[in-house]
């Protein structure tokens, strides 16, 4: 048979195409062969057309290979092509070119070579090796002694015969392989995706292969086989012992093949012996909270799921590499580990080398050719395989096939059961004498004393379950006792591994983040048959390894009331558990849960790195070992992994990693290795700093979390399944949910009484405290539960995952397709209103690459739900928001990722490193902080993402879209009537009858904007490369862009004129989409939802570094061009909407801010007041940091923000009986204690979309301009001439003249009316008629956007009376507006949320109605509610002390416009109601009261106490009767009780204490006649109680 060419290109399907981030876990290792190298990681991200092709046509060819006639099977010719891909790079290729991607793999063609011949002459080189070579060295007893280390280090990786028998053909294999990528210098990727798919079925390898059980089906048995085998029931030997571990990345050999990795500059790594010593050697100290139970339980746990088997010479010798003086007599296995003569231990030993055989190969899939794999003898499965072997003959040699029972020894009669010994003359055993080491599951049970102890206690846990088993079910035999044991016995440590263990590592956001949470009740339901549980050989052969930094140097003993009675060395019981033969069992098991464990870091203790042989003439590295076996098995670097975790920051450089590695240990890294990409990943992973509440950092976290998600989601006998015939009955699984540790170890030790009930964790006297072993609080297994029968539970709704991965591409290429096209728009037509109303809608950079994924996710919807609709039974009936739902549950989050990655699909202008820099999300969040992030991001602990700028709204009730994903609501329930334009709602709904309000001023109104532009900012749809859309005419949406949703004019407008012959329309673009899952279409909050001030500072970094003035913790400003005026705000001429003539407009943390003048005049109000309060506590403190200043003012001026809405807006906004009933009546002195981590600030889209628009009904068509005497001087301002016109504010004294203007002028009545300024003339030009917009049309056109519910479902929502015709919103809406509404509206339920809810007639004391009332009840309530950083909060790290806090309940708005205005000497004391001379009088500033900043003043640990220094912690008397004490809060006095006034005149003058109030309080009836009486004072210290 010849070789024949592979013309297709052997590109990656949407399976293969692996990425190891978060929650992508799902469908990626369903073989061991699936596997994604550099090249293409970096090619899929930078080619994402390209990689879409892939994805469809690997869609096309469903199960089958992904090349298409790449081999065909002729054995008579040979096949040509004229595609020829060659490499004359070789060996460099794999790792200097790593950057530019291989655009195919093709492999060249190989004319004319016969593959037999290749194969054939593999056979006889490794016939040489086994037949002549291996004798050769063994003749010559170049062998391993017995006794030696590296006999130990042998039988801790003994090599089965199975094992043994596999690797001839495997290196057969191999040695092809390397012939054929020999000759023509193949590349990675060739080798990996084409030499691998090479057909040499009847080849003389094929025939002589010893081909694993291949079972086309298997039958669904009850219980697990021993292997592993037909766990799968279509792929039988996933996960299955002695099959090869799977890969997640290619390997890298040096040769492509095998050899071990080398630098990526071609030469050798440093000696694993040398990192050891620099990197892994250090300062030792305990880790405070975990106990060495959790390392060796973790050992029990890892030895389960896997074990490499090293290479063995003729017969099965143990071979040695050292002290090999002849060539001819080192095995090709050997790869030993170099020591140097600078080695501080090993130079003393005259040692030169360590011991290393290299892991014996794997066959591949019928011996395919390929790299080098390597065998895991081990069951992949979380099995109890440790305990019970994994081969049936290993389990019988364990079995004493009585009542169900393990095999075990007891010492003597009374004394509990060990281990049953190994038999024979046994060389792998230190012991000597009548004691002999153990027998087990696996062979390394007698590494150290505390496996063994782990080992022993599940053996009797499975015997003390079986013998209960037996006495319940005397029908049982043997077999069905041993099955269920076992069964539970596995089921109890998965149940503790993942409720106890993997939290401890992972930390339990990454539980979360890999869906490992266990359920609390029911079954679990995610098995997945497409996910390939096999073991990752980086996570068995480096990750795992993790916990030698956590092994103790010694195992100590503790006495029943915790005293230390000794300890052994861990080396003195490597192979020798002569402990376990004494009566110390429950001394080192006391231990065990009571010494801590090693910290998590890169240090390895000393008996691990410099063990020494018993005769101490050799030493051994663990660390040294685990480096060089990663090499061996060609696992790629580190930086490597964590690209392909995507983890940030990503490392190219040694800098890079100054983040995530500490100092020292980087200078160390520097030092080794040549370039940051040689990093080995033992190393590396333990050089990163281990994430919050977990062991490892986050590459480990990334690959652990993953492999424990494939054991979870793979395994069909995972215990929390509910898959007969093999799963518990509910009960049963109830039952299993009650195992712990804890219980294990109280149920087997020799005679244990008591523990902690998180064995795992330290013992603490209040949260893990002891407990006695026969309570329930360490609940106990009720095994009753196993005499009743299986049942079997209902199946879920799904949807097939190929469906989902499918309309994902589809909507990727729609995407794609859209964002080529908008590459063809011009924006050149957009008039100036069109740009103004973008203004105010103006999308960020971050918000657009957001939105590119979030289109494509809206695609993908409408597509499943349409093929599940399409699918559907006919008789099935389903509503399309019941799909939804199912789709939702059927299809959440954690499983999309995988989909969603590569989904932003241009970035061009909005770059990744833009959006980095501007963007927070660090973890862990720093509780102890003061200040708040600028994002938002880590206020709540808990969702560090909550509330944060560029989220979703969240929303009251859910959206009501047209087809249920995104398209607007447009259509009357009236069946086919369309609901009425918002024009024609606006003109005969909303027409403008001016009715001012009696009582409130217009700065209610301007102070609501303001507060609006806190928390609220949606952005309008931007196309990908930045331009607008011209949405203007009526067809837009399908001449110009979908996203165009022009405003229909009705015929015959009262002012815009629209005909039956040339149709009219607003120009309208819908809201960005936002979504982040699949569903219904979402939109973004650009902003914080919370109320932090960031319209004076920014939502994000960017914004905030440029209002910055970096000097005093000052922001930035313009000087006024008028000498002695007060500054203004930054200026900018980069805004496009601006229509000053200047051409410049005002900067502020909200882009908006140039709007209108009188909003711009809050805003350089607030941007004064920072800068003043800056100024002042510089003063205070000249030893403040610019940075300090700065977010101590930031604080100062939220707070000031809550204080004005909370203490002034919102009494006048929802009344104080709404104010009362939704608790937001602010304190009156001291802190505020409902703060609730689990409820959520952010805000709702109904109060963005509609409720929060209510303030246009309370405009003015125009602003009025009052001189110091409060008098109109100047024209009034006309609202449509102000819009983004601020050139008017750099007249001199023109914002005091706004200021008094909006104090002095009425609102407008809340109503139904609204000015026609806004209505007709909203961003009007000037010089042209008709040109303007309806601000309240856009209004309506929103929220059906954004799929607002109609207004009577809000009132059902808010408690009211759901209202089935008009004439049922009497109660609420005037008689007279009704009439309005029935005109345009068909049904009552047709009316939009803004024209309801501002139709309503206004609750008591309160300008809104009762529904908007409670919407916004119920927003701020969670504004204030959900906000870690609210101002009264009692948080000790957060809080504002008592002095401070009563300092900011002073602040008025009236005093921020004193304060900050360039000469307002008058003012009312409310700003926001009108002036009365009786009610609201003007009065001085000065008389309004004044925040005293001292009460910042920091005296470095000191308190000024009568202007004198106190340190912190101490007291002061500063007056006869007054006690002080300084805190790190401030000062804090009390009262002194006096129990002896005559002793008190003797202490102090009679001024004094006359002039002290506590003290004449106390002894007044002894003060007579200008002196103390004696007889009073006696009369009163009777009266008095010692105190």
């Amino acid at each position: 048979m010849h070789i024949i060419a592979i013309i297709a290109l052997i590109s990656l399907n949407v399976g293969l195409c692996l990425s190891l981030s978060p929650n992508e876990h799902r469908n990626t290792i369903n073989a061991p062969n699936r596997i994604i190298t550099n090249h293409q990681l970096l090619h899929n991200v930078r080619q994402p057309n390209q990689t879409n092709r892939r994805h469809k046509q690997a869609l096309g060819s469903s199960k089958k290979l992904n090349f298409n006639n790449a081999i065909s099977k002729s054995t008579t010719t040979t096949t040509t092509t004229t595609t020829i891909l060659l490499n004359t790079t070789f060996n460099s290729h794999f790792f200097e070119n790593d950057k530019t991607p291989i655009a195919t793999h093709v492999l060249p063609k190989l004319v004319g070579v016969d593959l037999n011949e290749i194969i054939e002459d593999a056979i006889e080189k490794i016939d040489k090796r086994f037949n002549q070579v291996e004798p050769y060295i063994y003749k010559n007893h170049a062998m391993q002694k017995p006794g030696s280390i590296g006999w130990f280090i042998s039988a801790s990786h003994k090599s089965s015969p199975l094992a043994k028998n596999f690797s001839r053909s495997a290196l057969v294999a191999e040695e092809a392989t390397k012939s054929i990528v020999k000759r023509h210098k193949l590349n990675l990727d060739q080798i990996v995706f084409g030499v691998t798919k090479l057909d040499i079925t009847g080849s003389l390898l094929w025939r002589q292969c010893p081909k694993p059980i291949d079972s086309k089906s298997c039958y669904p048995g009850k219980y697990r086989s021993y292997s592993g085998h037909c766990n799968h029931v279509e792929h039988s030997d996933w996960g299955s012992a002695n099959m090869p571990f799977a890969r997640s990345l290619a390997p890298r050999y040096a040769d492509g093949v095998s050899l071990p990795r080398r630098s990526i500059f071609g030469t050798e790594l440093p000696s694993p012996r040398r990192i050891s010593l620099s990197i892994h050697q250090g300062h030792e100290s305990a880790y405070s909270h975990m106990t060495t139970l959790t390392t060796f339980f973790g050992q029990f746990v890892f030895h389960d799921i896997a074990h490499a088997a090293q290479s063995t010479g003729y017969k099965g010798q143990r071979i040695r590499c050292c002290g090999i003086k002849k060539s001819e007599l080192m095995h090709p296995e050997c790869f030993p580990i170099k020591v140097t003569s600078e080695d501080p231990f090993m130079s003393q030993l005259h040692q030169e080398c360590m011991e290393y055989v290299r892991s014996c190969p794997a066959i591949r899939n019928q011996c395919g050719l390929g790299p080098r794999e390597q065998i895991n003898q081990a069951s992949s499965f979380l099995d109890g395989s440790a305990l019970y072997g994994s081969s049936r003959s290993v389990v019988n040699s364990l079995r004493t096939f009585k009542d169900g029972q393990l095999k075990a020894i007891r010492i003597n009669k009374s004394g509990k059961e060990l281990l049953p010994v190994q038999e024979g003359d046994d060389l792998d055993c230190k012991l000597v004498g009548n004691m002999r080491c153990f027998k087990s599951g696996d062979d390394r049970v007698n590494e150290n004393l505390g496996l063994s102890i782990i080992h022993t206690l599940f053996l009797r846990e499975h015997n003390r379950i079986a013998r209960i088993l037996g006495e319940m079910n005397k029908q049982w035999n043997d077999d069905e006792i041993f099955e269920e044991s076992r069964k539970i016995v596995g089921a109890q440590i998965q149940h503790i591994t993942y409720n106890e263990f993997v939290p401890y590592v992972l930390g339990e956001e990454m539980v979360d983040t890999y869906g490992l949470r266990l359920l609390t009740d029911g079954f679990y339901q995610k098995y997945d048959m497409t996910i390939n549980p096999t073991v990752d050989n980086a996570v068995a052969n480096a990750v795992l390894d993790f916990l030698v930094t956590n092994v103790p140097p010694t195992m100590e003993r503790y006495s029943k009331d915790l005293n230390m009675l000794g300890y052994i060395k861990m080396t003195d019981s490597y192979f020798k558990p002569s402990e376990m033969y004494s009566n110390k069992f429950d001394q080192y098991l006391m231990g065990m849960v009571s010494q801590n464990a090693r910290s998590s870091d890169p240090f390895v203790t000393d008996e691990m790195t410099n063990g020494l042989s018993d005769d101490a003439k050799e030493g051994f590295d663990f660390v040294a070992f685990a480096i060089q076996r990663g090499r061996d098995h060609g696992l790629p670097a580190y930086t490597e992994y964590r690209r392909a975790c995507r983890l940030e920051p990503a490392i190219n450089r040694f800098e890079d990693l100054s983040t995530i590695v500490k100092s020292d240990v980087l200078k160390r890294l520097v030092t080794l290795y040549q370039d940051v990409r040689d990093i080995d990943l033992f190393t590396g992973g333990l050089a990163e700093k281990p994430m919050n509440g977990a062991l490892v950092g986050p590459t480990f976290a990334c690959l652990l979390g993953r492999q424990f998600a494939s054991l979870r989601n793979g395994d069909r006998f995972w215990y929390e399944n509910d898959l007969p015939p093999s799963s518990f009955t509910s009960e049963q699984l109830g039952e299993i949910r009650k195992s712990s540790l804890a219980r294990v170890l109280c149920d087997n030790g020799d005679r244990t009484d008591f523990i902690q009930p998180l064995a795992m964790v330290s013992s603490d006297i209040f949260l893990n405290a002891f407990q006695y072993c026969n309570t329930q609080i360490i609940p106990q297994i009720d095994l009753e539960k196993w005499q009743i029968p299986f049942e079997q539970s209902a199946n879920n709704f799904s949807i097939n995952l190929n469906v989902v991965n499918a309309e994902m591409i589809n909507a990727r290429e729609e995407t794609n397709q859209l964002f080529n096209y908008e590459l063809t728009l011009s924006s050149s037509e957009i008039s100036p209103t069109q740009l103004m109303h973008y203004k105010t809608v103006r999308a960020k950079r971050q918000s657009i690459a957001i939105s590119n994924q979030s289109l494509v996710l809206e695609r993908a919807t409408r597509g499943i739900l349409e093929h599940l609709r399409n699918g559907r039974d006919r008789e099935s009936f389903n509503r399309i928001d019941t799909d939804i739902h199912q789709l939702m549950q059927a299809l959440p989050k954690i499983e999309l990722e995988e989909y969603v990655r590569g989904t932003i699909l241009r970035h061009s202008q909005y770059d990744d490193e833009f959006l980095e820099k501007c963007d927070e999300n660090l973890l862990p969040c720093d509780h102890t902080s003061p200040f708040r992030t600028i994002t938002g991001w880590c206020n709540n602990l808990q969702q560090p993402s909550q509330g944060k700028g560029l989220s979703l709204f969240e929303r009251f009730l859910p959206p009501s879209y047209e087809d249920g994903i995104g398209s607007p609501r447009q259509m009357s329930v009236v069946k086919n009537r369309f609901l009425p334009s918002p024009r024609l709602i606006s003109t005969n709904v909303h027409e403008d009858i001016s009715t001012p309000h009696l009582r409130y001023s217009l700065a209610t109104m301007q102070w609501g904007q303001f507060l609006d532009h806190d928390i609220t900012f949606t952005p309008m749809y931007l196309t990908s490369n930045g331009q607008l859309l011209d949405c203007k005419q009526c067809n837009s949406q399908t001449t110009v862009h979908p996203e165009c949703w022009p405003i229909s004019i009705p015929n015959n407008d009262p002012f815009f004129r629209s005909t039956n012959v040339k149709k009219q329309c607003l120009h309208f673009v819908r809201s960005m989409n936002g979504q982040n899952r699949l569903g219904p279409r979402e939109q973004m909050n650009q902003l914080t939802s919370y109320i932090d001030a960031s319209n004076v500072y920014g939502s994000d970094k960017c914004e905030a570094e440029r209002l910055r003035l970096h000097q005093q913790g000052k922001l930035n400003f313009t000087r006024h061009s008028r000498l002695g005026l007060k500054d203004l705000l930054p200026k900018t001429s980069l805004n496009p909407e601006c229509k000053a003539p200047s051409g410049y407009c005002f900067l502020a943390g909200d882009m908006r801010a140039s709007e209108q003048p009188s909003l711009a005049c809050m805003h350089t109000l607030f941007m004064r007041e920072h800068n003043r309060v800056s100024e002042q506590l510089a003063k205070l403190n000249s030893h403040w940091s610019d940075e300090r200043l700065y977010q101590t003012t930031r604080k100062i001026i939220s707070a000031f923000e809550q204080q004005i809405t909370f203490g002034e807006f919102l009494p006048r906004l929802i009344g104080k009986d709404y104010l009362d009933r939704y608790g937001l009546t602010l304190l009156s002195s001291g802190y505020y204690t409902g703060y609730d981590p689990k409820c959520s600030a952010t805000l709702r889209n109904e109060i963005a979309g509609a409720v929060l628009r209510l303030g246009h009904t309370l405009l003015k068509p125009s602003f009025q301009r009052l001189d110091i005497n409060f008098k109109a001087t100047k024209k009034p301002l006309m609202l449509r001439e102000a819009f983004f016109n601020s050139d008017m504010l750099y007249e001199p004294y023109a914002i005091d003249e706004l200021l008094r203007g909006i104090t002095s002028t009425s609102i407008e009545t809340f109503d139904n009316s609204i000015t026609e300024e806004v209505t007709n003339h909203l961003f009007e030009e000037k010089k042209k008629p008709f040109s303007g917009m309806d601000l309240i049309s856009l209004n309506i056109q929103r929220a059906r956007d954004h799929g607002l519910q109609p207004y009577n479902k809000y009132r059902v929502f808010c408690n009211l009376t759901k209202a089935h015709n008009f004439e049922d919103l009497q109660g609420e809406i005037p008689m007279k507006i009704i009439s309005k509404l029935r005109r345009v509206y068909e049904h009552v339920d047709d009316i939009d949320l803004f024209s309801g809810g501002i139709s309503e007639t206004p609750l008591h004391g309160a300008l809104v109605g009762p529904t908007f009332g409670c919407l916004l009840g119920i927003q701020f309530q969670l504004l204030k509610r959900c906000d870690r950083f609210w101002y009264e909060n009692v948080d000790k790290y957060t809080r504002f002390n008592e002095e401070q806090l009563a300092e900011i309940r002073k602040i008025k708005l009236s005093k921020i416009i004193c304060t900050n205005a360039d000469e307002i000497h008058y003012i009312q004391k409310h700003a926001m109601d009108m002036p009365d001379p009786f009610l609201n009088p003007r009065i001085p500033c000065k008389t309004l009261p004044q925040i005293d900043l001292n009460k910042w003043r920091d005296y470095e640990k000191s308190c000024m106490i009568n202007n004198k220094l106190i340190p912190t912690g101490r007291y002061r008397r500063i007056s006869p009767c007054v006690n002080c004490v300084c805190t790190t809060e401030g000062l804090i006095c009390r009262s002194v009780r006096i129990t002896d006034c005559h002793r008190l005149s003797s202490q102090f003058s009679r001024q004094d204490i006359t002039s002290d109030q506590a003290c004449m309080v106390q002894c007044a009836y002894s003060i007579r006649n200008n002196h103390i009486q004696v007889s009073s004072t006696r009369t009163l210290a009777s009266m008095f109680i010692l105190n």
